[in-house]
């Protein structure tokens, strides 16, 4: 595992001219930088982000309003050479990936009643991706209308309908309907939903094509989109120190978009030529010298995700609070070769979670462990069983809160990630089950302006 540095910046502004109306602005930055030693590596990674957003709100009385937001967000990714490498010398930077994302929604929530609201709305949002590598410079946009109804039909019966249409620009049009339906009764809470879903290939997963880790991934542009069918039944108990919910859902999706990888020894000679053929004129013979695998974004004639999910929270007294989760999903995929597990599924997954929380006068102290833990994530190479295996990471964190200025408020953190120093420390090659480099302990401030 590598060290890194990074930086993150995030700043808000807010501003309310008048009672009704609300405006903000936002932004964010973050780049991270990998520190290989030079003797092993020809160039470091490094990775550049910011956002971007602007939005209003505007009351309407009676807990109705109109709202507007719009959103930027990019990325992008780069080698920067730590020695001489082809037509790049020392501290030359070349740039492998960018993606921008653009998002503009508005929307207007009208309460008819205390029974009835209505929302309504519209967006518009634009994916770019460029990849100099595989000769990528895409973009593709969505536009969307949605309407949504929510009912009080009885005293303790609640409908919820709704609708959106979408066209996106290369896989058409689409409309989607969702219902739910939910009863209280004392303290618990009975809910039953369905939705229809809608997904068009992302960009990645139309033009990808990348080599790495003896594989060569490739985007395919012959994707369908996925339709989806969603229905779920929800059993929550609420009570003013205990909740406690149960989730058991079914996904049926028709023509799933995963991604399938097959051990290139085993595809017919002709098969092989074509990839390798490729694979050089991109990346250059002495690059895929260890290639071993072809992976492909591929549609599953159909796909059945089923699963439950359940979780517990309790208020213990004395600042105590304690809660914990757990999760099985069961992921499977049918192409030409039948049913297999979907690639990067993951079938059992565990968290739990415990906080203390204590006040001094104008000192506050809070005390966090959590843990989360997962079975294998499936990966398939042909017959060939590439799993990564399941683990479990720990962490403690502390947050002091020292409120006894009158212009701000200040809060050092101290903690340490990953407790039991858990590394997946296998070869290079395999797929990894974390890139967690072992425990950290960490320092922070956060200081706080009052107005």
């Amino acid at each position: 595992m590598n060290a890194f540095y990074s930086d993150v910046i995030n700043q808000k502004f807010t501003y309310s001219p008048t009672a009704a109306l609300s405006m903000y602005a936002e932004g964010g930055y973050y780049d991270r930088m990998m520190k290989r030693p030079v003797s092993a590596y020809t160039y470091n990674m490094k990775y550049d982000a910011y956002n971007l957003g602007a939005g209003a709100k505007y009351l309407l009385g009676n807990s109705s309003y109109l709202s507007l937001d719009l959103t930027k967000n990019n990325y992008v990714s780069y080698y920067k050479y730590l020695k001489e490498s082809g037509n790049f010398k020392e501290g030359d930077e070349s740039m492998t990936k960018k993606q921008n994302y653009y998002n503009a929604n508005l929307k207007g929530v009208f309460k008819h009643s205390d029974a009835f609201k209505s929302i309504v709305g519209l967006e518009y949002v634009t994916d770019e991706l460029k990849r100099p590598d595989a000769s990528v410079d895409e973009s593709v946009y969505t536009a969307a209308a949605f309407w949504q109804e929510e009912i009080n039909i009885l005293k303790n019966l609640q409908a919820i309908v709704g609708l959106r249409y979408s066209h996106h620009e290369t896989a058409g049009n689409s409309f989607t309907p969702k219902a739910s339906l939910m009863y209280s009764l004392g303290d618990f809470n009975f809910r039953a939903s369905y939705a229809a879903g809608f997904r068009a290939p992302g960009l990645d997963e139309l033009y990808y094509y990348t080599f790495k880790t003896k594989t060569i991934t490739a985007g395919s542009t012959e994707l369908k989109p996925e339709k989806s069918h969603y229905g779920s039944l929800n059993v929550e108990y609420v009570h003013n120190r205990f909740t406690a919910s149960v989730n058991a859902y079914v996904n049926s999706i028709e023509d799933m978009i995963s991604s399938k990888t097959t051990a290139l020894s085993s595809m017919p000679a002709d098969q092989q030529a074509a990839i390798l053929e490729k694979a050089t004129a991109v990346f250059g013979a002495t690059e895929i010298k260890n290639l071993k695998n072809y992976k492909e974004y591929k549609n599953f004639d159909k796909a059945l995700v089923k699963g439950f999910d359940a979780n517990l929270n309790a208020a213990l007294g004395y600042g105590f609070m304690l809660g914990g989760g757990y999760s099985f999903a069961y992921a499977r995929g049918k192409d030409e070769s039948g049913w297999a597990n979907i690639e990067r599924s993951i079938r059992h997954t565990g968290s739990v979670t415990a906080n203390w929380a204590h006040s001094w006068k104008a000192y506050q102290l809070n005390v966090n462990l959590n843990g989360r833990v997962q079975s294998k994530r499936f990966h398939q190479s042909g017959d060939l069983d590439e799993s990564a295996p399941g683990f479990g990471l720990w962490n403690l964190n502390t947050r002091h809160t020292f409120d006894q200025w009158d212009h701000f408020i200040l809060e050092p953190g101290l903690g340490v990630n990953n407790i039991f120093n858990y590394r997946d420390d296998r070869p290079y090659g395999v797929n990894y089950a974390s890139l967690t480099p072992g425990r950290t302990i960490y320092v922070s401030l956060l200081l706080k302006f009052k107005k």
